[in-house]
């Protein structure tokens, strides 16, 4: 299991993630000193990027994956033109606005992992209704790695 802390928006962030065990954080932007502080504490970092330009500089700083976001918002058509000139070893996470009828999609066009927010828990939820939501994304998952 991989744990760590998101929504990251600070360089001084990571060393107290890095200090508690932490293994990985993310961003909701492209800020390289968040990377190369992520890099230095020897904890993997995914910052986010909406468009080639802040990709290939996260690509070029070392992070270890990149996450496009907000994913839903931006789309499918978008994260296709751009995943056609990102170098292809390079694992994206496709976060924001997913819900559990987009799973097959992003993961048919080569994203490596989905992050989920709101379509799963949201401020007053009862646990019946998380619990219920992450069926929902469980079996989308589950008939993309059958079909």
């Amino acid at each position: 299991m991989l744990i760590g802390a998101g929504t990251l928006t600070s360089p001084t962030q990571v060393e107290p993630v890095a200090a508690a065990g932490g293994r990985v954080i993310l961003t909701p932007h492209a800020d390289l000193r968040i990377v190369y502080a992520a890099r230095s504490a020897g904890v993997w970092t995914i910052p986010g990027f909406s468009t080639a330009t802040e990709a290939f500089a996260l690509i070029e700083a070392g992070a270890d994956a990149i996450k496009f976001f907000p994913a839903g918002v931006h789309g499918l058509m978008m994260y296709k033109a751009l995943r056609a000139v990102l170098p292809p070893e390079t694992s994206v996470v496709a976060v924001g606005a997913i819900e559990p009828a987009d799973v097959v999609s992003w993961f048919s066009v080569g994203v490596k992992a989905l992050g989920i927010g709101s379509a799963l828990y949201s401020p007053g939820d009862t646990p019946e209704k998380v619990q219920a939501n992450a069926g929902r994304f469980l079996r989308e998952v589950r008939r993309f790695v059958e079909d």
